[in-house]
């Protein structure tokens, strides 16, 4: 029974897993996980396997997969927010050869939707759609935000297409214009140019932007999942709440324009691409708050404007886990295994 391996590279952690292959079927072996700082080379990433996994089962793989969260092109890739550059031939001749692919992280989650773990997605709105033929997407918010396509081929194979809209300005509406100029402000002061993009919004720094904005200031993300996105809404107005004296009323606003910003996104995206056949979202940030994608805020937020009935009807699955990128990253390894 062949094993692959399957590295997926945020801008934060690097997750590590050993998959099984058994009549064209993935299960998952082992995990792990380390820091995306520790990997300056490609001899690190194989360290890394090596110490989860023992170094006969890295050895003895027959193909590997590593997504990366940035740009890939040519056999050669780097991450946006970290500073790791890796190559298809580097990462082979660091293991000996072995059969190496690159991928985009979200060309790895769209892949994730073709297996086991995208069929076990939760449906947090819309209906499912038994069109087979019909477009799939994928977005979702971490260290920053991705997003892809699936597009089928008409004889059982799909072509999935990567993106970098996360860095396409957000639409903010005219009611918000207060927030947007506070995010272009400090968008500016890092020299990045005029606007807020989506992943400036969306990922950790944008909702710990949302949090200052609002009064909230000193809780990194992570806190703010904790202690805000993760609480149930009937839980903002308890007594609880309201004797910390941090603002009720700043939380719920922070729970409900989050959703409300997210719910934005996944719907010009769900225009974009014109996924009949479903949206999958992953990310840290709502896989963690699941709460997110389950509010009427984010719900709301979708099925508006002048395609409200389409996009209402259109599947939105929720992950549920950050392994996603792993099982696709799998699927994309043991493409690369010659038949025997």
């Amino acid at each position: 029974m062949p094993h692959v391996l399957a590295c997926d590279i945020g801008g934060t952690n690097c997750r590590l897993a050993l998959f099984s292959l058994s009549k064209g079927r993935l299960a998952l072996e082992d995990l792990a996980a380390i820091p995306t700082a520790k990997v300056a080379m490609p001899d690190d990433l194989v360290f890394g396997l090596e110490f989860a996994f023992g170094s006969k089962a890295v050895r003895e793989a027959a193909a590997l997969c590593a997504s990366v969260a940035g740009p890939v092109a040519q056999g050669r890739a780097s991450l946006t927010n970290a500073p790791l550059a890796l190559s298809e031939q580097g990462l082979s001749e660091a293991l000996g050869g072995m059969p190496c692919r690159l991928a985009n992280d979200f060309e790895a989650v769209s892949s994730a939707v073709l297996t086991e773990e995208g069929a076990r997605a939760e449906l947090v709105a819309g209906e499912p759609c038994p069109d087979p033929q019909a477009v799939r997407a994928c977005c979702g918010a971490g260290t920053g935000f991705g997003c892809s396509a699936i597009l089928p081929q008409g004889d059982g194979r799909a072509l999935i297409l990567a993106s970098e809209g996360g860095h396409a300005a957000f639409p903010f509406t005219h009611d918000e214009e207060d927030f947007q100029r506070y995010m272009a402000e400090q968008w500016d002061k890092r020299g990045k140019g005029p606007y807020a993009s989506v992943e400036d919004v969306l990922s950790g720094r944008g909702l710990e932007g949302l949090a200052k904005y609002l009064g909230l200031a000193g809780m990194d993300a992570a806190k703010l999942g904790e202690k805000v996105l993760g609480l149930e809404e009937w839980w903002l107005r308890s007594p609880v709440m309201l004797a910390e004296g941090r603002g009720p009323r700043a939380k719920r606003e922070l729970c409900a324009s989050y959703a409300r910003f997210y719910g934005r996104a996944c719907r010009d995206w769900m225009l974009a691409t014109l996924c009949r056949g479903g949206l999958w979202i992953a990310g840290g940030i709502a896989i963690k708050n699941r709460g997110i994608a389950r509010s009427k805020a984010f719900r709301d937020e979708i099925a508006q404007g002048r395609h409200a009935r389409m996009l209402k009807a259109i599947p939105v699955y929720l992950f549920n886990s950050e392994t996603a990128g792993l099982w696709g990253a799998a699927r994309l390894a043991a493409e690369r295994i010659k038949p025997s």
